[in-house]
């Protein structure tokens, strides 16, 4: 190291060390004008918590403040904490309970010297608080219902509880007996406590009430009786009584469903199903209900009836089975076939059929349709012959027509046409006329054609009838 470089060292040297001195005889002046906190407080919240609080002058220099503890009000303080320069609280937990604590507050302030923290403090005028902890216990009471009340029908009893602390009331417990009922943490105190019959009985009803110590108290018993009549729990009995079981349906009709029920009490309704589909209700004691049968039900049915009484209990017969096989009608319907048509004399004999079907014979019966003309001559559906008479001679042509009236709507086809011819017969000629008798000259009458002499003519019959 040359001369001029020592020479340069020993100055900065002795530069730094005049700013160090400056800076500290600063931060002494400094120090000694930190405010003093003041009016220190203490409050129990528990068994093992204080709250403090103090008070101190705003000054710029202030960085915080430091909380010391002891258990003896003139020695043996320790540091616990420290807080910012604008919290003047806090809070101590993890204490003893029944335990004397003396507490006191520094404020202080750290200086930037360099590139080094330094912190520098000052102690407060000693202040000094005595706590002890908290064992005084809440008060508690039941203030609704009054002891010794009876209850007689189902209902959501409010219960009304009243608790305070010399600090704070934390929560109040209720009890039915040993078991809790329920709990509430803010004033005021109340819970709901249903009745029914299912407790029916004698209870004892109490409060306890907490503190944040731990302090706690229970309030006196509030005695209750329950006592509501059970409930209607038995479900009526219901059975089928039309139709019986596996019973088969062939034709359309209205079937008449009829139930027996009985209750305890009574029965109040019976309802009936045709699988899922109610069919009918009745609350009189036929309980019956009406059901409609026709083709369009064909399959089988599982009818059930069931009954209610007041209290709302459900009774389920045992299922009746219905098979339901009507005959559907056709959608057309045949003509008979006229098989002959023939002449004798003066009559003609007329024979038919009806080709077989699944749906029997016409109603109606049949027309003889004659020269084409419906004859409305209509005739027993069982009769499949005719005999016609009091016809012209010669040909007539012949047609049966069906009268199928069960047919919705009515239908009436015709059979082929068979024709037959009727023979002019004696009885059809024109009978010949008597000659006009020849009148004799004195007026008689010959008493037969060609008379000669006497008593050839005679005057009898003149007026009367000619016999042959």
């Amino acid at each position: 190291m040359n001369l001029k470089t020592k020479i340069d060292f020993i100055h900065f040297t002795i530069s730094l060390l005049g700013f160090l001195a400056f800076s500290f005889i600063a931060a002494e002046t400094n120090a000694s004008a930190l405010p003093t906190p003041y009016n220190l407080t203490a409050k129990t919240l528990s068994s093992s918590e204080i709250h403090l609080t103090w008070i101190c002058t705003s000054n710029s220099i202030v960085d915080g403040f430091s909380i010391e503890r002891s258990t003896n009000s003139t020695t043996g303080y320790t540091k616990v904490a420290s807080t910012g320069a604008n919290t003047k609280f806090w809070k101590d937990s993890g204490l003893k309970s029944a335990t004397r604590y003396f507490y006191r507050v520094r404020s202080f302030d750290q200086r930037k010297i360099s590139y080094v923290y330094s912190s520098y403090s000052t102690r407060s005028s000693t202040v000094t608080n005595q706590v002890s902890a908290d064992v005084t216990a809440p008060t508690v009471s039941i203030t609704n219902p009054q002891s010794g009340a009876t209850y007689t029908s189902s209902q959501t009893l409010q219960i009304a509880v009243t608790a305070q602390d010399n600090v704070a009331v934390t929560k109040v417990e209720l009890f039915n007996g040993s078991i809790l009922m329920g709990t509430d943490s803010a004033a005021p105190y109340s819970f709901s406590f249903p009745i029914t019959e299912s407790i029916n009985g004698s209870h004892s009803l109490t409060a306890k009430a907490y503190d944040a110590a731990g302090n706690s108290r229970v309030s006196g018993p509030v005695s209750l009786k329950i006592n509501i009549a059970p409930k209607d729990t038995i479900p009526p009995a219901v059975s089928i009584t039309n139709p019986s079981g596996n019973t088969t349906i062939t034709s359309a009709q209205t079937l008449n469903l009829v139930a027996s029920a009985s209750d305890n009490t009574a029965v109040s309704k019976v309802e009936f199903y045709n699988g899922s589909t109610l069919m009918g209700t009745d609350t009189t004691n036929t309980f019956s209900a009406a059901m409609a049968i026709t083709a369009a039900n064909n399959g089988t049915h599982t009818i059930t009836a069931v009954a209610y009484d007041a209290a709302g209990n459900v009774g389920k017969s045992i299922p009746v089975t219905v098979t339901v096989n009507i005959a559907t009608l056709p959608t057309t319907y045949s003509a008979p076939v006229l098989d002959y048509v023939q002449a004798s004399g003066t009559d003609f004999m007329l024979g038919w059929s009806q080709p077989a079907t699944a749906y029997g014979v016409p109603a109606g019966g049949y027309d003889i349709v004659i020269d084409g003309v419906d004859t409305n001559a209509q005739h027993n559906t069982g009769q499949v012959t005719k005999i016609i008479g009091g016809l012209a001679a010669g040909t007539h042509c012949f047609q049966i027509e069906a009268r199928w009236t069960q047919a919705d709507p009515s239908q009436f086809p015709r059979s082929n046409q068979v024709c037959a011819t009727l023979e002019e017969t004696a009885s059809s000629e024109p009978a010949a006329s008597d000659p006009e008798p020849e009148q004799r000259p004195d007026g008689s009458l010959p008493v037969f054609p060609g008379a000669q002499g006497f008593g050839a003519g005679t005057k009898a019959g003149r007026s009367g009838q000619i016999l042959r």
